[in-house]
Formats: structure tokens, sequence, C-alpha cells
């Protein structure tokens, strides 16, 4: 039992220490930003929402920054996976199973905690997102 309870203060304070240095670092937020997925012909309202969750969840990365604004556009998106592909050479990647995400974001004005300029507002910032074999996205790419 004693050992237990030492187990579980351990696993407390590391879980404590990893949540204080995640909002000390300022982790982007995202939760907050419109969203618009417009209309498509080739994914559902339903996927695409869960493509700007995944991008959403990736956003965390950029530290000190805030994303306002966050849409898909089908023309641009189709544009834009061709460009990155042509560009690139990825196999599995077309735009039955890919979308490009567009966002805005501010970056804040801490210095250090980003390799962006702080007090900034990032616009148009691409976000190239996959469609799994098994139904799940994920970020390919961003800022491209």
């Amino acid at each position: 039992m004693k050992k237990a309870a030492t187990i579980f203060l351990i696993i407390a304070a590391v879980a404590g220490v990893a949540v204080s240095w995640f909002f000390l670092h300022g982790a982007g937020e995202a939760g907050e930003a419109y969203v618009d997925v417009g209309t498509s012909v080739r994914f559902t309202e339903e996927e695409l929402s869960e493509a700007v969750k995944c991008v959403k969840h990736s956003f965390v990365r950029f530290k000190d920054c805030t994303m306002t604004e966050i849409w898909y556009s089908e023309d641009n998106s189709a544009t834009d996976i061709a460009a990155y592909l042509a560009d690139n050479n990825v196999r599995g990647i077309s735009s039955d199973n890919a979308v490009v995400l567009y966002s805005n974001f501010n970056v804040g004005e801490k210095p250090g905690l980003s390799t962006l300029e702080p007090g900034t507002r990032v616009i148009y910032y691409k976000w190239l997102v996959v469609k799994t074999i098994i139904g799940t996205w994920r970020v390919q790419a961003s800022g491209f």
C-alpha cells in the first residue's frame, strides 16, 4: 500500500511539472479560432471538421501563438496539393485523401518562445492534412 502511494505521488508530481511547463511556455491556442469548412464535393463536413481538429491539436507546438481563423477552400486546396506534390517526392497523397487548410494566427509578445517574430500576425498559413488508410487525419506538412 505504501509503495502504491509513493508511485502515485511520483506520477502526480511529474504530471504537475509537465502541466506547469506546458502553461509557462505558452502552448499554441486554437480552441477559439473561427472555423469555416465551406462546402466540398470530395469530403463531408464531418471529415473536414476532423481535419480541422487535427490541425488545432498540432498547433499546440506553436508556442505563445493564438490561431484566429482556420478555413478550407476546395479550389485552393486542390491547387496547393498539386503544387506540393510537384515539389516533393511523396507517395500516397492525392486530392482524394488530402486537404490543405488555411489559418491566420497571432504571435505573442514573449521573445524566445517561438522562431516567429514576436508581436506579428501570420496570414494564410497552410496545413497539408492527409487522411490515413484507417480514416484518421495527420498533418503531413505546414507552412509551405
